[in-house]
């Protein structure tokens, strides 16, 4: 078949600026003048971003934009494409991606060290006559290849052990005892003698390609570590499915300690305001004891002072002591408030009343006299009181008989007695002395010893 034109596109691999595509432009156009040379160059591509997989879908996918944008109108021309490494890579998922009619047939793809599978699929492509043929040089001594088998994803070490499927005119593997780059290289400086001897026919002439096998025999080990390297899929699927889930399983445990620590404190704010829920109920009840202390303790105190009060009164017609019924009373009550821990000072204070009497020979009534009646306003009548040192003496006779009842009980703080007599009345007199028998009960409401608690 006869072409108008002849394009060879070439793309370099990883951690490289493809060097050697410049040399085999110079050898492909020395050779044959009119051939067009058209190296890709993706810029310098880490060994980090190829274990990425997206970032070399996205290279792929600019280089196969490229590939159809380069070809288009070329209907009529030779196409081959040579790729190493990483470039094998772009050059078979991109022809794959391709629509049909996005370029036109490909000659020959030509790879060294590729970066494939074995088992990569080139059937479709070379039954539909999108391309002609598929030329894969090896390296036996390929270390490189058999890191990149173990580790990364999606890709194998086609440039190492070869493609499967039918070997023939279609597909060669040809194997030549090098390493990764021996294609182009030596150990002292730049070699292109083996492109030289070897791509450059396949590129300039139609004529079919041998399969050529410089490999030594291998050894019983060397078969086991090849069918090992050939089923690391899994490893490298479990692998990399360790990396992916590694941040999420991270922040997951982070999400979980933070969770647990949020729960401790939520309970510890719970157990806080339970806490205090109690404090406050303890506080309340201390309080509503203290009220309810309290208010016994005024009770008895109130009941003691009342009692007092309400009998302590000195009939006008006796100078000794009153009965002890009152006595018993104010004993029951300091009883009361030995029980509730209540010690107070007890103050008696007299107030001794100014009677007014009717003179008779009755003997009962104090100097042979009654009590004046309101029918008495005409007839004859005298007032008589107790002095203030009597008054004084019946408050002192009366605070004696509580001491007496209350000191085995109730030890107070102070105990005074006061007497005023007639110098303080608990209810004034009236002016008008006429009204004898209202004089009389006032003098008979202030004839009385009045105890006051502090």
């Amino acid at each position: 078949m006869t072409y108008d034109r002849h394009i060879v596109i070439t793309v370099h691999g990883i951690r490289t600026y493809g060097q050697w595509q410049n040399a085999l432009a110079s050898m492909l156009t020395e050779r044959a003048p009119n051939t067009e040379v058209h190296n890709y160059h993706y810029g310098y591509f880490s060994v980090i971003a190829f274990l990425i997989p997206p970032l070399r879908w996205l290279v792929t996918r600019r280089f196969s934009k490229q590939l159809a944008i380069s070809l288009h109108g070329a209907d009529n021309a030779r196409i081959d494409l040579v790729g190493h490494s990483f470039g094998t890579h772009l050059i078979g998922w991109a022809l794959k991606r391709l629509p049909v009619n996005a370029c036109p047939n490909i000659h020959t793809v030509l790879m060294a060290g590729s970066v494939l599978t074995s088992d990569f699929d080139w059937s479709d492509l070379l039954r539909t006559g999108k391309l002609k043929r598929v030329v894969n040089d090896c390296g036996s001594k390929d270390s490189i290849l058999i890191i990149n088998q173990i580790f990364v994803l999606g890709t194998g070490m086609a440039g190492r052990l070869g493609f499967h499927g039918m070997m023939g005119k279609q597909l060669t593997n040809r194997f030549f005892v090098g390493g990764h780059s021996h294609y182009f290289e030596s150990a002292e400086c730049d070699d292109h003698s083996f492109m030289a001897r070897y791509w450059l026919p396949v590129l300039l002439e139609n004529a079919e390609v041998k399969a050529i096998d410089l490999r030594p025999s291998a050894t019983a080990l060397q078969g086991i570590t090849t069918t090992l390297l050939q089923n690391t899929q899994t490893f490298k699927l479990a692998l990399y499915t360790v990396i992916l889930l590694s941040p999420a399983l991270l922040f997951f445990n982070l999400y979980q300690e933070a969770e647990v620590q949020r729960l401790i404190a939520e309970r510890q704010t719970v157990a806080a305001l339970e806490a205090k829920k109690e404090a406050v109920l303890s506080e309340h009840k201390a309080l509503r004891a203290e009220n309810e202390a309290r208010h016994q303790k005024d009770g008895a105190i109130n009941t003691l002072v009342w009692v007092f009060n309400e009998a302590a009164v000195f009939p006008y017609d006796r100078s000794d002591m009153p009965n002890n019924r009152w006595l018993q009373l104010i004993s029951g009550a300091l009883e009361r408030l030995a029980e509730l821990k209540i010690e107070q000072d007890i103050i008696l204070e007299s107030h001794i009343g100014k009677f007014v009497f009717i003179p008779d020979s009755i003997e009962n009534i104090p100097d042979g006299g009654r009590l004046a009646t309101t029918s008495d306003r005409e007839m004859n009548r005298e007032t008589s009181s107790y002095s203030r040192e009597y008054a004084l003496a019946i408050s002192q006779r009366i605070g004696n008989s509580i001491r007496a009842q209350a000191d085995h009980l109730f030890p107070p703080h102070k105990f005074e007695v006061i007497g005023y007599g007639l110098e303080k009345p608990l209810v004034p007199y009236p002016d008008n002395s006429n009204d004898l028998s209202t004089w009389n009960e006032i003098a008979e409401w202030n004839n009385r010893v009045i105890m006051v608690l502090e």
